[in-house]
């Protein structure tokens, strides 16, 4: 009976992966990852940014926020004022040692006010907050969090899924077999595979993006409370970005088990494979894009 059920298992693989579906896997999942490589990477705002807030991290005080606000202010007005100081300089209205504090503060500020604006932005949206909330580096976290299309995913799913759940129709077998007991149970074993394929695909590039992420540009603070994040405000400060991020993979993987499900049920009620692709694709896509 283990035999059998071997057998079963890997003719239906080569059935849902064969040679030009593995081929595709590799190429788009190569795609993905260089794309994710390239997105992931710290800017130069983003690597201003890093350094700005290193000195701040931790639970958000009173005290930080004055001293950020104060500090960002003061930046500003070193770029503002610059021409007109060098000009008070040139007049003799500055001292050589005022001058030169001044220059070393505008090159600074030249160099970091990128990091020091969004910084002050997260000051003043902490300011009103009543949870607990965190300076830290949240670039990482909005890239992990940010609401995005994969379309990647998107195509390979149509790419594998949709021929290996029509292969009975195309060969006739469906109309055949139906009337066999036990056929049912075959479908029901091939879903459960599909099922289980497309949570191990998904599962890969859910891992493969948080590696390249970690690899690039760091993902520090993972203690920090979901509400630390410009799109969290409204969460509870006992969530942690960590268990928020859990939480984000569950339930993506948990829409894939519908999506399959999808599927299968379109295949059941719809012979035209065109259109039951077109159809995935368009519910993949909004529902992708809602998640």
């Amino acid at each position: 009976m283990k035999q059998k059920y071997k057998l079963f298992w890997y003719f239906e693989w080569k059935r849902l992966f064969p040679v030009s579906a593995g081929v595709c896997i590799f190429l788009l999942s190569l795609a993905f990852y260089f794309l994710s490589w390239k997105n992931y990477k710290a800017t130069e705002e983003e690597l201003c940014y890093r350094e700005v807030v290193q000195e701040y991290r931790g639970i958000v005080t009173p005290e930080k926020i004055a001293e950020i606000m104060e500090r960002a202010d003061y930046y500003q007005m070193v770029l503002d004022t610059h021409y007109q100081t060098a000009e008070d300089y040139a007049r003799g209205k500055v001292s050589d040692e005022e001058f030169k504090k001044f220059m070393e503060d505008y090159y600074y500020a030249k160099e970091y006010i990128s990091g020091w604006d969004k910084l002050k932005e997260h000051a003043l949206r902490y300011q009103e907050q009543k949870q607990k909330t965190y300076f830290l580096y949240d670039i990482a976290w909005e890239k992990l969090f940010r609401n995005k299309l994969n379309i990647l995913f998107i195509f390979l799913m149509i790419l594998c899924f949709v021929p290996y759940f029509y292969k009975d129709v195309d060969v006739n077998w469906k109309s055949i077999s139906e009337t066999y007991i036990g056929y049912k149970k075959v479908k029901r074993k091939r879903l459960l595979l599909a099922i289980f394929l497309v949570l191990i695909l998904q599962i890969l590039w859910i891992a493969g993006e948080a590696g390249i992420l970690l690899a690039v540009d760091g993902i520090p603070d993972s203690f920090a409370s979901a509400c630390s994040l410009l799109a969290g405000e409204s969460m509870g400060e006992n969530l942690s970005l960590q268990g928020l991020y859990i939480l984000k993979i569950a339930v993506t993987l948990v829409k894939r088990v519908v999506d399959i499900l999808f599927l299968k049920l379109f295949s059941d009620r719809v012979d035209n494979k065109m259109l039951a692709a077109a159809i995935w694709l368009v519910y993949l896509m909004v529902s992708d894009t809602i998640l």
